[in-house]
């Protein structure tokens, strides 16, 4: 699993901070992880998190 993938993973199923998540996962620059995941995402991280947080709501109620 890349770490990409495993923040992914991390971003949909906890609220650890985004900055400790990336310690976690072994990523250390922050600002290039954010640019990186927005131009392969389409959204920033936390916008990822809180558009599959409200998707995962959805399916729940």
């Amino acid at each position: 699993m890349t770490l990409t993938e495993q923040a992914k993973q991390h971003l949909r199923t906890t609220d650890i901070k985004l900055k400790d998540m990336l310690a976690q996962v072994g990523y250390v620059d922050q600002a290039n992880f954010n640019r990186k995941f927005k131009r392969a995402e389409g959204l920033t991280p936390l916008e990822y998190r809180t558009m599959h947080r409200q998707t995962e709501s959805i399916f729940i109620d």
